[in-house]
């Protein structure tokens, strides 16, 4: 197996505003520069590999933006928490049993 020490290493030149892109994008993944930039490298080839068009995966990236927002603004706890005071249906109410009430 290869050590990641042994990968080869590359010095690129990045335009202020897409190595400040990069780097908002890395922090909000949680990940380093480097393993941002490889993410997102390895994710086209991937893409293309499946043939995808840049309409589709533009598409894709879009929902997975605004996912990651949703999930970061608290959105999905609200949603879940309103859900288990309304009950499924939105009209009944569920108990600390379970049961429709």
């Amino acid at each position: 197996m290869t050590k990641v020490s042994d990968y080869p290493q590359m010095k690129i030149r990045l335009s202020p505003e897409l190595k400040a892109l990069i780097d908002d994008a890395a922090q909000a993944n949680n990940r380093t520069l480097n393993a941002e930039i490889t993410a997102r490298l390895e994710a086209t080839f991937r893409r293309e590999s499946m043939g995808c068009s840049f309409k589709e995966t533009r598409i894709r990236e879009l929902i997975q933006e605004e996912l990651l927002k949703a999930a970061s603004s608290g959105f999905f706890s609200k949603m879940i928490s309103n859900a288990n005071i309304r009950g499924c249906c939105g009209h009944c109410r569920i108990g600390a049993d379970n049961r429709h009430q």
